[in-house]
């Protein structure tokens, strides 16, 4: 399987990380992957997708695909997929495979930054799935595309997501792997159908899956999971979610009913991500637990872990996890993963 990756200007590789993700995919898959590799010199600008995904709040490349159309270096109808990796400073960015093709490749949009350095391995092997995905499709296979389940995303040889889909798709490998110029294609209408089907089937078994997973708050490990779960409804990646997990161990340790000790200010913190009972001394508003506030009593945030987290992920997507001690002192760090 021939793969292009397309390497933004602004993009440090990371040689070693992008190896191992394509020899974990090949022992996965049983598939030989080929990389080539270009670079490219080109303007990053985004635009919300929040009309075509599932979690909204996510940013993604505006026009990328005809920026690299116009590049003429991607020849039609030669890579079974193309990967645009580009160095991001948002953190409200996500990885996509497009449902479309770019010059008949299954395209993957990879965005980096500093703090996800090392996620190249668990993003690509997802991905790439995804975009196998993909390729039935434009051969007017219909498959159920559900990775986005997420259960065992951290295991790409194991993992249940991993292992549920390489089962749906390992009929097709042998067919998808062959040289595109040689497929037979659909018409459009009938392409269009089958990737109208495709993703409605995904989308709604998934929907229904994730509404019958049970969040557990019993036990610290059942809890570390469940705030992992309500992150990747986020599209946090791996390295973020290590981030803000490192951050409630510290703050809690993963309890749900924590009280904090009495502050120097004669104020509290409660909760699993330890919210404070104080007020604003100018204007006389509280902080996190009062009237008018995320909660409406210190009962509440005791009561609602879940509520807890996604409070959590919105104030770090706007760059507030400085407000958190276990963040602001770097104690975090010695819960992240060795």
């Amino acid at each position: 399987m021939k793969v292009l990756f397309v390497r933004n200007i602004n993009y440090v590789p990371d040689g070693a990380d992008e190896a191992v993700a394509i020899d974990t995919i090949q022992k996965a898959t049983g598939l030989t992957v080929e990389v080539e590799t270009i670079d490219v010199v080109l303007p990053t600008i985004y635009k919300s997708f929040d009309a075509t995904s599932l979690v909204k709040g996510l940013w993604g490349l505006d026009g990328i695909k005809q920026q690299l159309r116009d590049t003429q270096q991607i020849p039609q109808d030669y890579y079974h997929m193309v990967v645009f990796f580009y160095k991001s400073s948002r953190t409200d960015v996500a990885y996509w495979t497009y449902p479309n093709d770019l010059n008949g490749s299954a395209f993957i949009e990879f965005p980096t930054r500093d703090e996800w350095k090392g996620s190249v391995k668990l993003g690509m092997c997802h991905e790439f799935l995804h975009a196998c995905h993909r390729l039935c499709a434009f051969q007017g296979i219909v498959t159920l595309d559900d990775m986005d389940r997420y259960d065992g995303n951290l295991d790409p040889m194991n993992g249940s997501n991993y292992q549920r889909n390489i089962g749906v798709l390992q009929p097709y490998f042998q067919r998808i792997d062959t040289p595109l110029e040689n497929w037979k294609k659909p018409g459009y209408i009938k392409r269009f159908l089958v990737q109208l089907l495709t993703k409605t089937v995904s989308v709604y078994k998934t929907l229904a899956i994730m509404q019958q997973q049970e969040l557990l708050w019993d036990n610290p490990a059942n809890v570390r999971h469940s705030c992992r779960v309500i992150m990747d409804e986020y599209n946090l990646s791996w390295a973020e979610k290590d981030l803000l997990c490192a951050c409630i161990e510290q703050e809690s340790r993963f309890k749900v009913g924590a009280i904090g000790s009495l502050n120097a200010d004669g104020t509290r913190d409660y909760g699993l991500c330890q919210f404070n009972n104080g007020v604003n001394k100018e204007t006389g508003e509280p902080f996190w637990i009062g009237k008018g506030a995320d909660f409406a009593s210190i009962d509440e945030v005791l009561a609602d872990p879940s509520k807890n987290v996604r409070i959590l992920v919105r104030e770090y997507k706007k760059g507030n996890l400085k407000w958190w001690a276990s963040y602001s002192t770097g104690a975090y760090k010695q819960f992240l993963p060795k």
